[in-house]
């Protein structure tokens, strides 16, 4: 029985010889040692050297999935017979290998041992996918027959498909010609089977063990070295998806080694250009500055359009405000910003018409109205915004910008915490927020000189022929917002150190403790991330715990300068433990790119999740962004995730 290539598992059902093993057999787990032996085993039956079995195989009952791959690109693969495992393995290694191209040569064999397989006894969809459920993906395989059709789906393929199991069963269900009340009551069999998984490298005949098509990664190797080690692949992700014209890519399929087609996203895209300007403030390096003002340019020229005196980053009819208050912050912090002066004052009057005087935001210049006051979007956007305005304000010290954070700070504040409405509070409030209150707690801590100006260092005038400058003619020099530089506020505005602490400490301290998973995770490779299962903040999303990172890595920063020796300890241990979820989820070597074949453009990105093998940009620029904090901040003993 060989599977085809070409098809998504085993199409015909296995000769009436081999008889289906038993639900409930286990396969004790195999140790690293064995894993060894497994791997010399394998490699010499390939070479057609042959020899004993390991005992483990030898005694152990199940079925072997066998995939010849060179380079990632599948050649071919075969199911051995269930019942002995030896046999199975050795089978399944003849099949394949006869089944592989003419001159093939495999630099590697996936592996897959079967065992412990359980019936669902009525496979309607409820109860079939309460067995092959979300969170099995990777872990569990899937087997299925109706009549003369027969498939069996390994855990590491679905993996390499990034499929999940709703899609095996669809496609089955498509080829046996019914639809799933028909396979119900047609009598179709579904079973789900746990998988111990391997990657055995040829000529070599190392055995790697495999946590759902991966290493564990385990916490003791959070160190600041590795850390250090994962920040530098990072970076690498991004300058090989920054692209010679100023494009950077949004989506990377490492399944099919090619990018997402028709697919972006203005917000993601504005925060890579930041991403990419944290990287050149380490470097100082001319050539990467080069390279992001052409990242600028070409944003710019494709999504930035100009509506009398407001500029606005418009995609597929949509002006967000994120997006303009992201493309304003790449710009303010680029070291050519007088480059875009233009767009900068434009994008920034924009925001300020977006802004009501009780602190709100609308979170949409088009269409007007959309999402309200409440919709989810108020949690990203008027955040994003936040923190250009602490930066402006940073550089700055205008009183009138002052006011309107500390108006837009105390209407959010209260409007997260309402409680007449509890489920307002979402974990996405957070890191943005967080971020924006640190910068101007710590420009509260550090006043400008008594002599300074209003305008400040880093305020650009307004441009030639711009309508700000044309009214400064005639009168006060304006902010490129509109108002005048240097406005005093009729009632000055008070806002205390201690109540930005507070406020900062109450968001962390709820998002740790309800959003961190470590000992209550479902599979060791989940320890670290941020994701509720208890609550429906949304999917489990590397980009998520990229930007709580962001936020918590301020939020220990501003509780160690306090003296608060608890939240400290708290963020510290979140930061270290998500970064074991970063490092189990990016793309290292051969291994975990066992099915990916352009290697070089998929080698230190970050897949989804676990189980979710795509690249989205905001998945790195997150994590990096955040990760490159910590490593300023941290000394070597903190990066302990106990």
């Amino acid at each position: 029985m060989i599977c085809l290539v070409a098809g998504p598992g085993c199409k015909t059902k296995p000769p009436a010889k081999d008889q289906p093993l038993q639900d409930g057999v286990e396969l004790p787990e195999l140790s690293t040692k064995q894993a060894d032996e497994l791997g010399a085993w394998v490699a010499s039956v390939y070479a057609g050297a042959g020899g004993e079995a390991p005992a483990s195989l030898r005694e152990g009952r199940g079925a072997a999935y066998v995939a010849l791959r060179d380079h990632g690109k599948l050649l071919s693969e075969a199911w051995g017979p269930d019942g002995n495992l030896a046999t199975s393995v050795s089978e399944a290694l003849t099949k394949a290998k006869a089944a592989a191209p003419q001159g093939a040569s495999p630099d590697m064999v996936e592996l897959n041992l079967a065992h412990s397989f359980q019936t669902v006894a009525k496979p309607v969809k409820k109860e079939l996918f309460r067995y092959a459920s979300g969170k099995r993906t990777g872990i569990r395989g899937i087997e299925l027959s109706f009549g003369d059709h027969f498939e069996r789906t390994p855990p590491t393929k679905m993996l390499a498909a990034g499929e999940r199991f709703g899609p095996v069963v669809k496609r089955f269900l498509e080829q046996a010609g019914v639809k799933h009340e028909e396979f119900v009551s047609g009598g179709g069999k579904a079973r789900v089977f746990e998988s111990q998984q391997f990657i055995v490298r040829l000529p070599s005949g190392e055995g790697v063990k495999l946590l759902r098509g991966n290493v564990y990664v385990e916490p003791r190797e959070v160190t600041q070295a590795n850390t250090q080690a994962t920040v530098d692949l990072l970076i690498a992700w991004m300058f090989e998806h920054l692209h010679d014209d100023g494009r950077m890519t949004y989506l990377w399929l490492p399944s099919i080694s090619a990018e997402k087609p028709k697919d972006n996203n203005m917000i993601r895209q504005w925060m890579a250009t930041n991403a990419l300007i944290k990287i050149a403030e380490k470097r100082d390096d001319p050539e990467l500055w080069d390279r992001i003002a052409k990242n600028i340019d070409y944003n710019l020229e494709h999504f930035y359009k100009q509506e009398g005196e407001f500029g606005l980053i418009e995609y597929r009819g949509k002006v967000k405000l994120g997006a303009v208050s992201l493309a304003a912050m790449a710009i303010v912090t680029h070291p050519a910003r007088a480059r875009w002066q233009t767009q900068e004052h434009g994008l920034r009057r924009t925001i300020s018409s977006l802004w009501a005087e009780d602190g709100s935001f609308a979170c949409f210049y088009k269409p007007r109205g959309r999402a309200g006051r409440n919709g989810n979007v108020q949690n990203f956007y008027p955040g994003e915004t936040l923190l250009l305005w602490a930066q402006l304000y940073r550089e700055s010290r205008d009183p009138e910008l002052l006011r309107r954070f500390v108006a837009s700070f105390r209407y959010y504040a209260a409007w997260h915490l309402d409680p007449s409405d509890p489920d307002r509070r979402r974990p996405s409030f957070t890191p943005w927020h967080t971020q924006a209150d640190y910068i101007l707690w710590e420009a509260l801590r550090d006043p400008p000189p008594a002599d300074a100006g209003p305008e400040g260092e880093g305020e650009t005038p307004a441009a030639e022929g711009d309508s700000a400058a044309g009214e400064a003619e005639s009168g006060p020099q304006l902010t490129p917002e509109g108002w005048p530089v240097g406005t005093t506020p009729a009632t000055p505005v008070e806002i205390t150190e201690q109540e930005l602490v507070d406020f900062v400490f109450e968001m962390n301290d709820w998002l740790i403790e309800n959003m961190e998973v470590w000992e209550e995770s479902a599979f060791d490779d989940e320890k670290g991330r941020f994701y509720s299962r208890k609550k429906d903040y949304g999917s489990p999303h590397a980009s998520a715990t990229g930007v709580y990172i962001e936020g918590i890595i301020d939020a220990y920063a501003m509780a160690k300068a306090v003296g608060d020796r608890k939240r400290e300890d708290r963020y510290r241990k979140a930061l270290s433990r998500a970064i074991r979820s970063v490092m189990q989820i990016q793309y290292v070597d051969d291994i975990d790119m066992y099915y990916v074949t352009d290697r070089q453009r998929t080698k230190g990105g970050l897949r989804t999740t676990v189980l979710r093998n795509e690249i989205r940009v905001d998945n790195v620029q997150h994590v990096l962004m955040g990760v490159l904090k910590v490593l300023d901040r941290f000394e070597p003993e903190d990066f302990k995730t106990d």
